[in-house]
């Protein structure tokens, strides 16, 4: 069979699902090509010459430590790693670095901490000094060997020989990082995808010496240990596809011959659909997935019965966006024809392919394909009618793509979607934008969105370029303090030279906290312990800065770059300020005089603009009631929006006044955050409002917002009249929890409409107040000489436990179990038992949310004796969030069934118990 491939510049293979805490296995050196040169773009392997020498020193081998090692690797410990992804290959090549990345599939596995205990004992100094603990023995051995792994290399080689699950693992993990000295484990490894291998019983017996016969000192009545299939994992076998394809094109003269072995397991019915799946995207690293076999077929089919299994499908479109992501033929040969013939032809289908993530994976193939020489054109029109796919996640990601794809067109309809009112198409449609045309965000950096701000300072970090530290210059300082966060974010990653820059405009400039970020990112860049004054003036500050980069020598990177005063300092300067307050004032006082003399003043308009409004906003909160009427009525209107929406709420026909609350929730709702003095000007309007639907499109205006003003405004809400407008305060509250606002919500706890006594219990749980628990005290009624409160009627939760209604009851337990009151947590452990399974599912997700270990215990006993599906995968989910990743159990498999993962966590829980019954 005659396949046509092309050699990529290194491998680096993808990951779906959760990784553990430690990651065993870090980025090898890719393999080398000698053979079929034609069609070699480069060598997609290049080991380390310390790895490669025959001649170096092999160093001793400490039995104890081999012993430990032996102990982490006796574990079906394999995982996909989630930390790799294709669009980080390409955005890596589109910035000219060198590609590099995590292996697909990593060991996690934490450390033999009982068997760690006994060795320190036994530990020289200097021996301690180097360590393993508290992590594992494999990484202690890459860290003595980081001038070429030697130590690692020579464990592993070690245990590779054993023909058990230690050797397994050992087998491929040497053969992940040194591929090109591993030619003689390549049938081993193929054996363990095709899940063949057998383990021998004899600890420690090595592959050559199975074969042999039984020892002579053997009695004649004791039979020689025999061989026992193992039974291997999905998992494992998919790390042995990767490095089995790492040793095959590292270590065979001719590629095509090697990479078709591997391709002729595909024709093999009984390949389970993973491991299938799994060779396809490895293929994919070196071959046209429109040559690799059954890949076409994949994707075939367009019914419910001609369809292939789903975890087919996505690992065919994954094929091919791996593929896309490394052999891009516009960087490679600029001037080459269109229509690349790697991709299968059915590749087409996964556009109407009913999973989601087929199609989310087909989106990332076509927005970086134009690099394979598909037409232009023909991908524009895809991810543009993607754009209004009936998935949300496909539609954010047609927008991202259709910034990858780059073509003017592309531009031009992101520009377009900049455009419209929705907040999260506009906070996507600037990330598409910063994918190559970071240059095309700059009329963004003064929009009114905080969001669409916030999404342009954290695209930023992916592209580290001039224009990237202009912008981000001016966004650390930035009147948002959520943007000054972002900003300081984007600049982790950069290097010094773009990042110094912008963390020394923040350090001058920023908000406190924005100042004391960028001062600690700068201490570790430098790794320097020193001071700072955050709180002094900005002459003091800015002097300080300057000292503390003349001493780490990074002045000249703050000159190549920095603006000693930028337009926008100078824009907001107290002295502009003041400058733009008094011409306004002046342009106020003309526009009185004429409007005294004629009753048609709408010629002096002309005086204002928009830029004005923040200062006729002062005029209006200092002026007396007629210059407000005429400021509200006549001036602000026709410069603002917001006030023009606000007049139209003031008329006397509904219809117009719904006209203008609809208006001003466009406004406020989706594209900005509305000025403290239009909130208190529409608090006024509201206040004596009849109309429900005026109110209901008016509150939509302010529900983003969790400023002091809107809040007094969903107070006003909470005290209304009708129940639909009360439950719109709460959930407002459900937003923007504070302490304060749980006493708000205490008259609503026995509110006569159903709807709105679960809204206030549920907001009421959440603003962490413990006054809502009994109700604040009467006055009067606290007895002198006891100091106890009397025998009151309470107002707050704890009486609900006890309601007549079971929705209320609940609720009540789960607002109250989230104060940490003790009552309300043995009634949600009684809940867990209710013979109703919705009703133990929700104390179980209660439980989950409220981030108390308390319920580990309790959860894991559930599991135990639970039947039902999904209450026990809502135990796993629970369980995933109270306990850290660094302690769940070490052998919890993502796709392993709900009751063997049930088990493994209870296992673990009678360790853990054990463990602190020895320590205490």
């Amino acid at each position: 069979m005659s396949l046509l491939f092309s050699i990529g510049k290194s491998v680096v293979t993808p990951v779906l699902l959760g990784a553990g805490l430690l990651a065993i296995c870090c980025c090898a050196p890719g393999c080398r090509s000698r053979g079929f040169q034609p069609h070699v773009i480069n060598a997609p392997y290049r080991e380390p010459a310390q790895v490669a020498s025959a001649q170096e020193e092999s160093p001793t081998i400490d039995s104890h430590l081999l012993d430990v090692l032996a102990e982490e690797l006796d574990a079906d410990a394999w995982q996909p790693n989630r930390d790799w992804s294709p669009l980080a290959v390409w955005n890596q090549r589109m910035r000219e670095e060198e590609p590099h990345g995590e292996f697909r599939w990593r060991f996690h596995h934490l450390a033999a901490q009982q068997k760690l205990h006994e060795l320190d004992g036994e530990a020289t100094p200097t021996e301690i000094e180097h360590n393993y603990w508290p992590t594992s023995a494999l990484l202690s051995l890459e860290q003595q060997g980081i001038k070429g792994d030697s130590a690692a290399i020579q464990y592993l080689r070690e245990l590779s020989e054993r023909n058990d699950r230690v050797g397994h693992n050992a087998a491929i993990l040497l053969c992940q990082r040194t591929p090109s000295t591993c030619e003689h484990l390549a049938s081993r490894l193929e054996s363990i995808v095709r899940g063949e291998v057998e383990s021998s019983e004899i600890r420690g017996q090595s592959i050559d010496e199975e074969e042999e016969a039984p020892s002579a000192d053997v009695e004649e009545n004791e039979e020689p240990a025999k061989t026992v299939p193992t039974r291997l994992s999905v998992s494992m076998r998919c790390a042995a596809s990767e490095a089995w394809c790492r040793v095959l094109c590292a270590t065979c003269d001719d590629v095509r011959e090697a990479l078709e072995r591997a391709a002729l397991l595909l024709n093999d019915p009984t390949l389970e659909l993973t491991v299938r799946g799994e060779l396809y995207c490895q293929l994919a690293q070196w071959m046209a997935p429109r040559t690799i076999p059954m890949l076409d077929s994949a994707l075939q089919g367009s019914g419910q019965a001609s369809r292939a299994p789903i975890e087919i499908r996505r690992a065919a479109v994954l094929a091919c966006l791996q593929h896309a992501a490394w052999h891009d033929s516009i960087l490679l040969n600029p001037s080459g024809p269109k229509g690349d013939s790697s991709w299968p032809e059915t590749i087409w289908n996964a556009r109407y392919d009913p999973d989601v993530t087929v199609r989310r994976y087909f989106v990332q193939w076509l927005s970086i394909v134009e690099e394979s020489r598909i037409d232009d054109a023909r991908s524009f029109e895809m991810l543009q009618s993607l754009t209004r796919d009936r998935d949300l996640l496909v539609q954010r990601d047609a927008i991202v793509g259709l910034g990858r794809l780059g073509t003017p067109q592309a531009v031009e309809e992101l520009h377009r979607l900049l455009t419209r009112r929705e907040e999260p198409i506009r906070e996507t449609a600037i990330r598409g934008l910063c994918q190559r045309h970071v240059s095309e965000a700059t009329r963004y950096i003064d929009d009114e969105s905080v969001v669409v701000r916030r999404s342009l300072a954290a695209s930023l970090a992916e592209r580290p370029t001039t224009d990237s530290v202009r912008l981000l210059e001016q966004l650390i300082v930035d009147r948002d303090p959520s943007v000054q966060v972002a900003a300081v974010e984007s600049c982790r990653p950069w290097p010094d030279q773009w990042a110094v820059p912008v963390l020394y405009s923040g350090l001058i400039d920023g908000y406190l906290s924005t100042r004391q970020n960028s001062f600690d990112q700068l201490q570790r860049r430098t790794d320097t312990v020193s001071t700072f004054p955050h709180e002094a003036s900005r002459n003091e500050r800015q002097q300080a800065a300057r000292d503390f980069c003349d001493q780490q020598q990074l002045t000249p990177l703050i000159g190549r770059v920095h603006r000693p005063e930028s337009a926008v300092d100078r824009a907001n300067s107290p002295e502009a300020r003041e400058l733009q307050s008094n011409e306004v004032r002046q342009k106020w006082d003309a526009f009185r005089e004429q409007t005294a003399v004629s009753l048609d003043g709408m010629n002096s308009l002309a005086l204002f603009n928009a830029d004005d409004v923040p200062a006729l906003e002062q005029l209006l909160a200092s002026s007396n009631a007629a210059d407000q009427t005429l400021l509200l009525n006549v001036v602000l209107p026709e410069v603002s929006e917001e006030y023009a929406a606000l007049k139209e709420m003031a008329d006397a026909a509904v219809d117009v006044r719904r006209r203008g609350a609809d208006r001003l929730a466009q406004l406020g709702g989706e594209r900005r955050s509305l000025s403290l003095y239009v909130v208190r000007v529409l608090r006024e309007r509201l206040l004596h409002e009849q109309d429900r639907i005026v109110w209901q499109r008016a509150f939509a205006a302010i529900v983003l917002d969790g400023t002091d003003e809107a809040a007094e405004l969903a107070l006003l809400a909470l005290n209304h009249q009708w129940p639909d407008i009360r439950q719109l305060g709460c959930d407002f509250v459900v937003r923007h929890p504070h302490p304060s606002r749980g006493i708000w919500l205490l008259p609503l706890l026995d509110d006569p409409n159903a709807n709105v006594q679960l809204a206030a219990i549920r907001a009421t749980g959440l603003c962490q107040n413990p006054i809502v628990l009994d109700g604040p005290p009467v006055s009067g009624s606290s007895d002198a000489e006891n100091g106890h409160v009397a025998d009151v009627p309470s107002r707050g939760l704890r009486p609900l436990l006890s309601h007549a209604q079971s929705n209320v009851r609940n609720e009540a337990t789960i607002a109250m179990s989230r104060l940490g009151d003790q009552q309300a947590i043995q009634v949600l452990m009684q809940m867990c038992r209710s013979p109703d399974s919705e009703t133990r599912m929700h104390a179980i997700a209660a439980m989950a949310e409220s981030r108390q270990s308390r319920f580990i215990e309790p959860l894991i006993n559930l599991g135990w004796t639970e039947s039902d599906a999904g209450v026990q995968h809502a135990i796993l989910r629970a369980l995933l969030e109270l306990v850290p990743e660094e302690r769940r159990p070490e052998k919890l498999s993502p796709v392993a069934p709900a009751s063997d993962a049930l088990k493994v966590w209870m296992d673990w829980w009678k360790l853990q118990s054990t463990r602190d019954t020895t320590s205490s």
